[in-house]
């Protein structure tokens, strides 16, 4: 009544939760839409993947950057420490390795490490691949403990270029604000992920 919402906004409010019982849903012609085979869902789940992949900074026009056979490319994976399973990293590992013939992996080498390989002029471009997942329990969804000593003593700021790719939590860029310059973000990870993160690297 005093207009501060107009009466789509309630509508589509009202349908959202609406669309949490079953039945209605599937009885409404948008759950009938939905009712998809298994090639449809696929098609979906790729669309999707590939719109979720975002460059999210660029501030020092590193993107895009051109991938050759003759690219030299060093790989960092950071990840949350309760993790795994890093199907992440492996998967761009296996991509990066059909694009350029050296790409060497560096999982949690620490920040002396890091300074050695950006100062050394080895590596074409450094790809570091950050895979942040919720602690069962306590909901921390971000580099923490011994592993996040790797964000220190400012190795991305050398000569080599160096692109963070970020997993599921998106806030990474925003926690390291000043030393993050290029960030993608994927928003989670499906088997179409990395196929878009090359080409929002190359493209």
């Amino acid at each position: 009544s005093e207009g501060r919402l107009s009466i789509d906004i309630l509508k589509n409010r009202a349908y959202r939760i609406l669309c949490f019982a079953h039945e209605y849903f599937l009885n409404h012609p948008l759950g009938q839409k939905m009712n998809l085979g298994l090639d449809e869902a696929e098609s979906v789940a790729k669309e999707i993947s590939e719109k979720c992949v975002k460059i999210t900074r660029n501030r020092a026009g590193t993107l895009p950057f051109k991938i050759n056979k003759d690219t030299r490319i060093a790989h960092v994976v950071l990840y949350s420490h309760w993790l795994t399973e890093l199907s992440q990293s492996d998967a761009m590992t296996e991509k990066l390795s059909n694009l350029a013939k050296k790409v060497d992996v560096f999982t949690d080498p620490g920040s002396d490490k890091l300074c050695e390989i950006a100062k050394s002029g080895e590596y074409d471009l450094i790809i570091c691949s950050v895979i942040e997942e919720r602690a069962y329990g306590t909901n921390i969804a971000k580099l923490c403990g011994p592993m996040a000593r790797n964000m220190m003593c400012g190795w991305m700021r050398f000569n080599t270029p160096v692109v963070f790719v970020g997993y599921n939590n998106p806030y990474f860029a925003y926690t390291y604000e000043a030393s993050v310059d290029t960030m993608i973000n994927t928003y989670g990870f499906t088997k179409y992920t990395t196929d878009a993160v090359i080409s929002a690297i190359c493209e």
